[in-house]
């Protein structure tokens, strides 16, 4: 049986050889904290307004914490 390429392409058409280089330095800087990481990637996934993938609905929470999803750091 022959071996699929994988496609390293995400849906914007940007692949690996696109993506910006970040110095350590520069992302310390960008993200000095985990809510300023948090924000970030929120804003990157989500925008403005955050949306549900499945139903289109805007009636999501934000910070939601779970037990179950919980980082165990023991």
């Amino acid at each position: 049986m022959p071996s699929k390429k994988r496609n390293n392409r995400n849906t914007n058409g940007l692949g690996p050889a696109d993506r910006e280089v970040v110095s350590l330095i520069k992302l310390t800087q960008m993200f000095p904290d985990d809510a300023a990481a948090e924000a970030w990637f929120a804003k990157k996934r989500w925008g403005d307004t955050p949306v549900c993938p499945h139903c289109a609905s805007n009636n999501v929470q934000s910070g939601a914490k779970h037990p179950k999803h919980a980082l165990s750091l023991s």
